[in-house]
């Protein structure tokens, strides 16, 4: 007679976990060895951010006002409020090559914690295979995804910017929220953008901390180095073409679009403060929706592109926030989740993948593709926005109905008699 293998742990519920487990090990492994082969290989031709900030902080260090100086070969500006100088002050210790490796892996830890906390946030248990497969992707998009990849190139600490903000938005106490924001504000304006997020959560207290403390960090600096702080933010700050030329394809903003042909070269400041103001309301609407249907991910999501269009300069690192969408959306959809947004969102990192940004050179192909990214995502935020204006009038329409069938059962029951009998 023929035996049958009875069905225990060890049989075949654990054959599949045995062969799970080695397969969650070689995704982070494979990816980390390819990341650091690109790294060893392209990666370290490039690092032109981090020669600046070291170019930068050396200069300052020897008493020089850094505003007034240019850096490297290519003549760069550095372009960083001056509290950035106490954050950028390590990396010009050691050499600039184990700098620059120090930076990357502080880079890619904080995509990984990023990730890690959105993944939490959507639900999601923490076991050692998550962590694993979130720095496998950390380590993926830093070849696949072009904002990522680009910024790993540069030596840029986008990355570690960004794991400040999610971290103060999803993992913070309520009662200490908006410091590191307010603090990651004062070393890079842009994460400023995210007090609309506290402001949609109705956290106003949160969003009063983040001012305070980009306050009070600046006004440390200012009473440090007043002379830099002067000439930062009375000069430097209001000429966004210190930082590089406006309309090169690497911008990809609504300020930069309104500078490219067929429009007139010299910008349209009205057009450009509209179109801001509209895309900042979007983002607000939908983080506040998203909120209240405890989606806080994808909240995070929508102001962080509002964020990289209205500001004047948004090179194509910026946008490695995008990181962020496949683990937001790979996770089970849940009920109230637009199918809709997620496809949308997707074709988001499709499109970055592809940076067709850097197709053309010049002429009217160029033209049309550096406008792509902007554009499809305004177009994205206003449809999402719309979809969320939809759910909301339904749920209130449901909600009015509710109440007025709970009124009217009310009003139908008889009083009850004061007849002891």
């Amino acid at each position: 007679m023929r035996r049958v293998p009875a069905i225990t742990a060890d049989g075949p519920a654990g054959a599949t976990r045995w062969a799970i487990a080695p397969a969650s090990y070689v995704a982070p492994a494979a990816a980390a060895a390819a990341l650091i082969v690109y790294l060893s290989v392209w990666g370290r031709r490039y690092g032109l951010d981090l020669s600046v900030y070291r170019d930068a902080v050396l200069y300052w260090g020897s008493g020089h006002d850094p505003y007034l100086a240019d850096f490297t070969v290519h003549h760069l500006a550095f372009t960083y409020p001056p509290f950035a100088f106490l954050l950028l002050l390590p990396l010009s210790w050691p050499s600039f090559a184990v700098a620059g490796w120090v930076l990357w892996a502080a880079s890619i830890a904080a995509a990984t914690g990023s990730v890690i906390l959105i993944l939490r946030e959507r639900g999601l248990g923490l076991s050692p295979s998550v962590w694993r497969l979130a720095l496998a992707w950390s380590c993926a998009a830093g070849i696949v995804l072009e904002p990522a990849r680009t910024a790993l190139d540069y030596g840029q600490i986008e990355f570690i910017l960004m794991f400040a903000v999610v971290a103060d938005l999803l993992l913070v106490p309520r009662r200490y929220r908006g410091i590191l924001i307010g603090t990651a504000a004062a070393v890079k304006l842009t994460p400023l953008i995210f007090a609309a997020f506290l402001i949609a959560n109705k956290d106003f207290k949160s969003a009063a901390r983040a001012a305070a403390t980009f306050v009070g960090c600046t006004a440390i600096s200012w009473i440090l180095w007043p002379g830099y702080s002067q000439e930062y933010w009375f000069h430097e700050m209001s000429d966004a073409a210190r930082v590089g030329t406006i309309a090169y394809s690497g911008n990809q903003s609504w300020y930069a679009v309104f500078h490219r042909p067929p429009l007139p070269l010299g910008g349209s400041t009205f057009a450009w403060l509209l179109v801001s103001l509209l895309v900042i309301i979007l983002a607000i609407f939908i983080a506040w929706r998203c909120m209240s249907d405890n989606m806080k991910p994808f909240a995070v999501i929508s102001v962080a592109l509002a964020g990289l269009l209205v500001s004047p300069i948004s090179w194509t690192h910026h946008w490695l926030w995008l990181i962020l969408v496949p683990p937001i959306i790979a996770v089970r959809r849940k009920p109230g989740e637009p199918r809709s947004v997620r496809i949308l969102l997707w074709s988001l990192v499709v499109l970055v993948a592809a940076a067709p940004y850097w197709w053309f050179g010049h002429g009217i192909p160029a033209y049309a593709a550096d406008a792509i990214l902007p554009l499809w995502t305004s177009v994205i935020l206003a449809i999402w926005a719309i979809i969320e204006f939809r759910a909301w009038r339904s749920n209130s329409r449901l909600s009015m109905a509710r109440t007025v069938i709970a009124v009217s059962s009310a009003d139908q029951i008889p009083a009850r008699s004061s007849d002891p009998r």
